[in-house]
């Protein structure tokens, strides 16, 4: 037809990625982000995975400083550091799981991908606490620096490349074992 713009075929996927990729992306930001009410399910929740994430990065914290403690989503001791939403990595997480649900592989893949990609990313965000918390000891003219710019860069980067990999696995077609031949 003539007057109307025609997409390729192959830029067809791509563009069905991004019209439900983004809004999918804000989903899961408002879920997280958007003020919670009090006492409701969702603030409960964010809470607690705020404890969890204290819970696990002062259990790393004491194995190098045995006076390091935690109180709900704060961990004391040589630094004094309060997990908050933007020390969660909940916002990688996001973003992550909203590129591997609108990636075009079997649901299968995307749910597997989807847990070890954030089980990774709250692993490297338990990794990046502890170092926060001895760079405040340390080094603390640093601490801002290291937080906002390296550490950040680097969550950022990691995410990226988790993505990469993964596409690459779920895309990749299987090995067939060659056919043993009867002679």
């Amino acid at each position: 037809m003539l007057g109307q713009p025609q997409i390729s075929k192959s830029l067809r996927p791509r563009w069905r990625s991004i019209v439900w990729g983004v809004p999918l992306a804000g989903a899961l930001y408002a879920l997280i982000f958007l003020p919670a009410a009090p006492g409701g399910l969702r603030l409960r929740l964010l809470t607690w995975y705020l404890q969890q994430v204290a819970q696990v990065s002062g259990a790393l914290i004491r194995i190098f400083d045995g006076a390091a403690t935690v109180d709900g989503h704060d961990i004391g001791g040589s630094f004094p550091l309060r997990i908050v939403l933007d020390c969660a990595a909940l916002d990688a997480q996001a973003l992550f799981v909203a590129a591997v649900f609108v990636y075009p592989a079997a649901w299968r893949k995307r749910v597997m991908g989807a847990a070890v990609g954030c089980i990774i990313i709250f692993a490297f965000n338990v990794l990046r606490i502890g170092a926060l918390y001895f760079v405040g000891v340390y080094a603390p003219a640093s601490f801002n620096f290291i937080h906002e710019e390296v550490l950040q860069v680097i969550l950022v980067v990691l995410s990226i490349a988790l993505f990469a990999l993964w596409a690459a696995w779920a895309s990749a077609r299987p090995r067939h074992e060659p056919s043993l031949a009867r002679t």
